[in-house]
Parts: C-alpha cells; structure tokens; sequence
C-alpha cells in the first residue's frame, strides 16, 4: 500500500513538473530567457533556455544564447558544451564559430581559438570581425606579420567611415610600430583619423610615430591636435613638453609639463620639483 501511494505520488510530481514546463510555448520561454539576460539574471536565463530546449530539444538558438549566458559568467567549459552542441545541430551557423573561438581565447587557449576562428572563415559572416579577433591574439602572441596581415584583411571586408574601421586602422598603426616601420604606421593613423577625424589617441599615435621618424615638426603638432581633443590628455601634453625641449624652446616646454603635473602626472610632477618650479 505504502508503494502505491508513492508512485501515486510521483506520477503527480512528474505531471506537475511536465505542466510547469509546458504552461509557456518555446517561443514564450525564450522571450522570457531573453529578458532575464538583459536583466542581468543570467541563471534564470539560463534555467528558461533550458526549457525551451525542454520543448524543442534542436532548438540551437537556445544552445547559442545559453552558451552567451555561460560565457558571461566565466563558466567557460558550459558555454564551450553549447556552442558545440549548437553547431551539431546547426553545422552552418558561423557565430557559433566565432563565440568558441572567443571562449578558447578567454580560457587562455588561443592556439584552439584561432583554429575555430579559421573554421568561421568559411563562412561569410562578419570576416572583419574574426580578422579583428585573429590580429589581437597575434598581437598577444607577438607575431607581428600575422597581426598585421589579420587586420589587413579585416580591412578587406569592411565599410570606410564607420567607427570598426578607425580602430582597426588605428590598431594597424600600432602594429606597424611594433614592426619598426614608423611611415607605414603614419599612413594607417591617417586612415584611422580618415574614419574618425575626432579621436585622440590616434594623433598621439601618430606623433609616436612620427617621433621615430625624427620628425619634431609633426610630432608637436600631432600632440597638439590630440590636446585639442582632449584638453586632459596629462600624457600627450608631457610628450609635448619633451618635443619641445628638444625643439629647443624651453619655455613651452615647462608650460605643458606644468599643465601635464596639473592633470596628474607624476613624471611632469618630479621634474617641475626638482627644478624647483610650480605647477
């Protein structure tokens, strides 16, 4: 008697689980998994996702978004678990791709991750962006030729004049300085600034670049035009104090160290002080 009243039991724990479920349709659960992620609730998320896939277990949309959520949360090894299973059920779906070679990175496997990112690449979704990703773990790794062959080709399957574009010039730039050669990375500055006309850093980049080039001209004006920008910019205005000086033009030199010891610096700030001047 004990045993029937028992399985009576579970059977209604089951129908009560099973009704749970089924109270919203697939569609309904993802709408509401959606809403906790945005949120922030990334567990609840999580648990809706899993019943849609409840419902619609090749429901890869749900594998991809909760492997989003496991992602967020660091939990690499659960999200690697969903982008595979969104690709097994989805062999096409490229952004599945491109996420695990994104969590690889992270896990601090980047070899794994560039070998999903190649796999991304056969299929025409967003290039530019797995070029971009490839540059920056060539960066890391410090393989200059291939970061800037990555970004190189990023720039390939990209739009002029919006904002991906000046980063992807700008981190170019970079690259090309890196490389020691300070006129191509003059030429990559310009097409950054081309794209984004307003932006610091890429004229502090520049006057970097210039810098190695001997340059002193362009180096005071590009630092000049960086402060334009972005009058607390304490770095650009120490560099323009050393430009300066070596310009031979002592004057302006202690003005932009003074303005950089202003803004916080503390180089500009030890060198005033030894000089015994104020700021």
């Amino acid at each position: 008697m004990k045993k029937l009243v028992c399985s009576i039991l579970l059977i209604l724990m089951m129908t009560c689980v099973l009704s749970a479920t089924e109270q919203f349709t697939a569609e309904e659960w993802h709408n509401k998994a959606m809403a906790a992620k945005e949120s922030g609730d990334l567990e609840l998320a999580i648990s809706y996702y899993k019943n849609v896939i409840k419902i619609e277990p090749a429901n890869y949309g749900a594998y991809f978004n909760m492997g989003i959520a496991y992602e967020t949360q660091a939990n690499f090894s659960k999200a690697k678990e969903c982008y595979l299973k969104t690709i097994e059920i989805d062999p096409g779906y490229a952004p599945a791709y491109i996420n695990l070679g994104k969590t690889y990175n992270e896990d601090g496997d980047p070899d794994t991750a560039l070998t999903w990112y190649k796999k991304a690449l056969t299929y025409k979704y967003d290039r530019t962006l797995i070029y971009w990703n490839m540059a920056v773990i060539y960066s890391k790794k410090g393989d200059t030729a291939k970061e800037i062959e990555c970004y190189l080709n990023a720039l390939e399957y990209t739009e002029k004049g919006i904002h991906r574009t000046g980063t992807i010039y700008n981190n170019l730039g970079l690259a090309y300085l890196d490389a020691g050669l300070p006129l191509k990375a003059i030429a990559a500055f310009k097409q950054a600034l081309v794209a984004q006309p307003d932006v610091a850093d890429a004229y502090y980049n520049m006057a970097t670049a210039y810098d190695e080039t001997g340059d002193l001209d362009n180096v005071i004006l590009c630092y000049e035009k960086a402060i334009k920008i972005y009058p607390s910019y304490s770095a650009a205005y120490y560099n323009l104090a050393i430009a300066y000086h070596e310009k031979g033009d002592p004057t302006k030199s202690t003005q932009c160290f003074q303005q950089a010891a202003r803004l916080g610096d503390s180089d500009a700030q030890s060198i005033l002080t030894d000089q015994g001047i104020d700021w």
